[in-house]
């Protein structure tokens, strides 16, 4: 298999006043689509407890220009990446959580945070993280909502 060195933690952030039904319908008909050019291992939906499974892992999600194949990619439904009353729910970073640790456990990834990516360190990132050689769309997801105490002390837990 390809090595693995990091999950990329992304959010729909679709920025549209829309029920979440909608945006989550919306991501997968998106990732479905073959002219998008988009998709990710799993999406994290708002609306039911589940995680659902969009790509493979053995299987390259295109999400990060020039990562995708050493990533593993988590998209997380929200509308607002600048509004903290969209931000991410707890139960969501529950299931993220769970699913980040089954591939931290299997691909021997780090559970750390990856802020200064230039450093050649493995880990988790978020994608707003990630230089602009890389983030070509210049991305800011997770947000600077998205809480990445609880969520890697819940990886750590699952671990």
């Amino acid at each position: 298999g390809r090595p693995i060195l990091y999950v990329t933690i992304h959010s729909t952030a679709s920025g549209r006043d829309i029920p979440y039904t909608t945006e989550e319908q919306g991501t997968l008909n998106w990732f479905n689509n073959p002219n998008s050019n988009a998709s990710a291992h799993v999406l994290i939906p708002r609306t039911v407890k589940e995680i659902w499974r969009c790509v493979d892992d053995d299987n390259t999600a295109w999400t990060v220009e020039g990562l995708n194949p050493v990533a593993l990619n988590m998209e997380f439904a929200h509308r607002f990446v600048n509004d903290p009353a969209d931000a991410v729910t707890r139960s969501q970073l529950e299931r993220g959580a769970y699913q980040v640790a089954v591939w931290c456990g299997k691909y021997d990834i780090p559970i750390r945070r990856v802020i200064d990516f230039d450093h050649g360190a493995s880990g988790i990132i978020g994608h707003g993280e990630i230089p602009t050689r890389y983030n070509t769309n210049h991305h800011t997801d997770p947000g600077p909502y998205f809480d990445w105490d609880t969520f890697l002390e819940l990886v750590r837990d699952w671990r």
